[in-house]
């Protein structure tokens, strides 16, 4: 994130995508190599040039979010949150929404782990860095179990797939301004898909937040997984 860097990135963005501006460029990670007026320096002048329209950042902690504010306007911060990761509500989400920044929740099934496929399989064996996932650690899986039969239980009686019950908790969140996800084929598209135009009820979102806060506190994520995979 060197302003020369910045500034290579942005002219590849834009000849590989064929626009003449991007509307929304996020900083993927901080970057401990390059300081932060630099960076930010570098994003102002990219987009005084008309390059980028916004600027955003994503895995940012609290105290550099604090820093970003006086160096440029960050619209948007990408986070994870969701059933298994609650961590932002305590100091991310208040601060987000005192300074008019949109949350974006990245890894919305929590890489899988609440996804239709893991509700109806207890099967946990992988082959990449979900092996060392705080999701499916030990550590976690009484509430991972507990979660996932709750959000079946609502999927049998709303119809819609266990998936898209765990997305709408996070879409009726007002904190939130949208859910990332990842997939792999169009069944997964078309179940994520089912997840608008309809809201949990108070009494379904009450039951899953009351499971969800029994989850084991994280104080952050794994760097190694946040920065090759999300879902």
């Amino acid at each position: 994130s060197s302003a020369a860097g910045i500034a290579k990135n942005i002219a590849a963005s834009l000849r590989r995508l064929r626009i003449s501006c991007i509307p929304l460029y996020q900083l993927h990670w901080p970057d401990p190599q390059s300081p932060l007026e630099e960076t930010f320096t570098a994003l102002a002048h990219a987009q005084q040039q008309g390059k980028i329209k916004h600027i955003g950042v994503s895995n940012f902690p609290l105290p550099l979010l604090q820093q970003a504010p006086r160096l440029a306007r960050i619209e948007s911060l990408q986070i994870a949150f969701n059933l298994l990761s609650r961590e932002p509500e305590l100091e991310i989400f208040p601060w987000c929404a005192t300074n008019q920044i949109s949350v974006l929740a990245h890894t919305a099934l929590a890489r899988g782990a609440l996804s239709e496929k893991r509700a109806h399989s207890s099967a946990v064996d992988f082959n990449d860095t979900r092996n060392v996932s705080p999701y499916f650690s030990a550590e976690a899986a009484p509430v991972r179990r507990a979660l996932l039969s709750a959000l079946g239980s609502i999927s049998s009686k709303n119809g819609h797939p266990s998936s898209s019950v765990a997305l709408r908790w996070i879409l009726d969140d007002a904190r939130v301004t949208s859910a990332l996800v990842g997939v792999r084929n169009n069944s997964q598209l078309n179940q994520n898909l089912t997840s608008l135009g309809w809201k949990l009820t108070p009494a379904e979102r009450q039951s899953l937040s009351e499971i969800s806060a029994q989850s084991p506190p994280r104080s952050e994520e794994h760097t190694s997984e946040l920065q090759s995979h999300h879902d």
